[in-house]
């Protein structure tokens, strides 16, 4: 009898782990359908062939038995053994295999999605755009979804750590850790694919504030699934602490690295060597006093497009005839501020200023005029 009923707990066990992962599995399913088209192609095949209906059977099926097992414990759980009400209530951690069967149906869906996309992770590693997509398109494409799978991820890991019954070395079961460790390296292959999309950008349009911060915040996420999977296999491994350490880092080196003055050194150096057709000028409105002397570089462009670009914001630096005299406070100086207006007063002393001559509104009609011109060829 005691068999029977083991066998009976443990499959009531897997029932409830496969009920648990079903909400994540469908969160997780969607976002990875909006993330990459290949995926979405495949589960609207799969959808098609196995029909609407069969469908809803399926997930009435895996619904029902735990539900029914919830409710058979509800009303006739005062009929269990003593011991048996004593040690479901003394032992609070989840049992391995309903955890087990909760990471297991998870990993499976992470499974097939890698066999859908083979291919198309080859061709982002190989630097390879697919003939639909933009290099824009491709960046942006599933980004944030990857981003909330990351995050799922990282709330189903710490959930199966925390609740699941360790062995007595405190090691989680080794079906456990394995599963475990596939959703940490599945993890981490989005998260590279992603880093590598986000290069890809960068190689075709250049660097922008927003896309080195964002990777920057991608590695330190791949920082933390590296962190996890050392946990896995050694419990005392103080990861908390090692990644309020690495945040800390990280967001000092965003605060003293000039963020700004990065970006616009990569753009001048890309466009230089040849890895940039263009530079793209729009983007450095959202740029502190920093660009100046790169605007002014970029004035004596021979595009008449970039010039004229780089000269309407140069304007906006230029005081006006009837602006108030500034007063230097020593506490609010800045020395990128101070640098750029000394710059302009340099480059508005020179004889071959493009400036000279030009008002914010014919500089800002020849710039239209330009647009033009490169929007007809």
């Amino acid at each position: 009898v005691k068999g029977g009923q083991g066998k009976r707990s443990q499959v009531k066990y897997v029932l409830v782990g496969l009920a648990a992962a079903l909400p994540v599995i469908v969160v997780a399913a969607v976002l990875l359908k909006d993330a990459d088209a290949a995926f979405a192609s495949a589960m609207d095949r799969f959808i098609e062939t196995l029909g609407e209906s069969a469908l809803q059977i399926f997930l009435a099926a895996v619904l029902f038995f735990p539900l029914f097992s919830l409710l058979f414990a509800l009303v006739r759980g005062d009929e269990l053994p003593k011991n048996q009400l004593a040690a479901q209530k003394k032992g609070k951690k989840m049992e391995p295999v309903m955890a087990g069967s909760f990471a297991g149906a998870i990993s499976l869906l992470y499974l097939l999605y890698l066999f859908t996309q083979l291919a198309y992770f080859f061709n982002a590693f190989r630097g390879l755009l697919p003939k639909e997509y933009t290099p824009a398109q491709y960046a942006r494409r599933g980004f944030f979804e990857l981003v909330a799978v990351a995050v799922i991820n990282l709330s189903v890991l710490l959930l199966i750590s925390g609740l699941t019954r360790r062995k007595e070395n405190n090691k989680l079961p080794l079906g456990i850790q394995i599963l475990s460790a596939f959703i940490c390296l599945f993890t981490l292959v989005l998260i590279a694919i992603a880093e590598r999309k986000m290069a890809l950008y960068v190689s075709y349009c250049g660097m922008t504030r927003m896309r080195l911060t964002v990777s920057m915040f991608i590695l330190l996420l791949a920082f933390t699934f590296f962190m996890l999977l050392g946990q896995i296999f050694i419990p005392r491994l103080a990861y908390v602490k090692a990644l309020l350490a690495a945040g800390c880092i990280l967001i000092l080196a965003i605060s003293f690295a000039d963020v700004d003055r990065t970006v616009l050194r990569y753009n001048k150096w890309a466009y230089e060597t040849g890895r940039l057709e263009a530079i793209d000028v729009d983007s450095y409105f959202e740029l502190g006093s920093a660009k100046v002397p790169y605007l002014i570089e970029l004035s004596y462009s021979d595009d008449e497009l970039i010039s004229f670009k780089a000269l309407n914001q140069l304007y906006n630096y230029i005081p006006g005839p009837d602006a108030p005299q500034e007063k230097e406070i020593w506490s609010e100086f800045n020395y990128t501020r101070f640098a750029a207006r000394k710059a302009i007063d340099e480059y508005l002393k020179r004889e071959d200023c493009p400036m000279k001559g030009k008002s914010a509104e014919s500089i800002y009609n020849l710039l239209i005029q330009a647009e033009n011109k490169a929007a007809a060829e």
